[in-house]
C-alpha cells in the first residue's frame, strides 16, 4: 500500500502541475543553416539575393552569409524561451508505451526500440494516418511476435488531438491473435500535456472485451532536453492496472526513456519495480 500511496501522489502531483503550468515560451518555426565550416546558426532569413542572404540568429544577430559558405538549412520547430530556443520532442507520438493523441507529418517517420528486443517503426502517410509496426528479436525464440499498429488523427490543433487505432499481436505458431482497439486524447499545455484515453481489449477466440481499460498519461518539460513522464493503465473492473514514472531525454532526432513500472497486482517479493527502457530515431 506505501508504493500505490506513493505513485497516487506522485500521479496527482504531475497533473496538479500540469493543469496549472504557466511558462514564458512561445511556439516558433526557425530555420537552421548549418555551414561548411561546421557552424551552425539558427533564426530567420530576412532577405536572399543570387549570392548570399541576411539571416538574423534568435539573439538578435544580424549577419550577412554567402550561399556558397551554407552546406544545408531546414526549418525546424519548437520553442524560445527566456531567448533560447528549445527543440520539440522527437518522440510526441507516444508516452513511453501508450499513444498519444499527435500524429507525425506526411512522410517522417521514426525506428524505436522497446526493452531492446522489440523494434517498432512508423511513418506518416498522411497528416493524419500513421501506419507502424514490427517483430520481436528475442534471441532463442522458436518463433517470433510480430506486431501492427495503425493510427488516425482526424482532429489536431496547437492544444488538443484525439486519436484512435489499435495494437494488434500475432504469432505464425500460434492461431490465436490479441490486440487493442482504443481511441485517445492528449491537452497541450505549452510545454507540458496530458494524456487520456480507453481502449478495449480483444482476440480472435473470445472477440472484444466488455471490459475496458483506461489511460491517463502526462508529460512535464523540466528542462530543454529533459521530461519527467508517467504512463498509468487502469483496468475495470478497478482489480488491476500499471502504474509508471520516468524521464525522457531528447534532442532534436533522438529520444531515451528511463522509466520504473509497478503493477498494481504486485511482483514477486523483492522485486517491486520492473525498469523500462526505449528508444526512438526520427528519420
Amino acid at each position: 500500500m506505501k508504493l500505490k500511496t506513493f505513485f497516487g501522489i506522485v500521479f496527482l502531483f504531475i497533473f496538479n502541475v500540469l493543469l496549472s503550468a504557466q511558462q514564458d515560451s512561445s511556439k516558433v518555426s526557425i530555420t537552421e543553416l548549418s555551414l561548411k565550416d561546421g557552424a551552425t546558426l539558427k533564426g530567420n532569413v530576412i532577405e536572399e539575393n543570387d549570392s548570399s542572404l541576411i539571416f538574423k540568429t534568435l539573439n538578435g544577430l544580424t549577419v550577412n552569409v554567402p550561399l556558397e559558405k551554407i552546406k544545408s538549412r531546414k526549418f525546424i520547430t519548437g520553442t524560445v524561451k527566456n531567448g533560447q530556443f528549445w527543440p520539440a520532442d522527437p518522440n510526441r507520438t507516444r508516452l513511453f508505451l501508450a499513444p498519444t493523441g499527435k500524429s507525425l507529418k506526411a512522410g517522417q517517420g521514426y525506428f524505436a526500440a522497446y526493452q531492446i528486443f522489440f523494434p517498432f517503426a512508423a511513418v506518416g502517410i498522411t497528416d493524419n494516418f500513421i501506419l507502424a509496426g514490427g517483430m520481436s528479436l528475442i534471441p532463442g525464440a522458436t518463433s517470433q511476435i510480430f506486431y501492427f499498429a495503425p493510427k488516425v488523427t482526424p482532429y489536431q490543433t496547437d492544444n488538443f488531438s484525439v486519436a484512435a487505432g489499435g495494437l494488434f499481436f500475432f504469432s505464425p505458431l500460434n492461431s490465436e491473435s490479441i490486440g487493442i482497439l482504443y481511441s485517445v486524447g492528449t491537452f497541450d499545455f505549452d510545454q507540458n500535456s496530458a494524456t487520456m484515453g480507453i481502449g478495449m481489449p480483444l482476440s480472435t477466440t473470445e472477440g472484444i472485451s466488455e471490459y475496458p481499460i483506461i489511460l491517463a498519461g502526462g508529460e512535464i518539460r523540466v528542462g530543454r532536453s529533459l521530461k519527467i513522464i508517467t504512463e498509468n493503465w487502469f483496468s475495470s473492473p478497478l482489480e488491476g492496472g500499471v502504474l509508471s514514472l520516468g524521464i525522457r531525454f531528447f534532442g532534436e532526432n533522438l529520444a531515451v526513456d528511463f522509466a520504473f513500472f509497478y503493477p498494481l497486482s504486485g511482483l514477486p517479493r523483492g522485486l517491486p519495480f520492473f525498469p523500462w527502457i526505449g528508444f526512438a530515431y526520427n528519420l
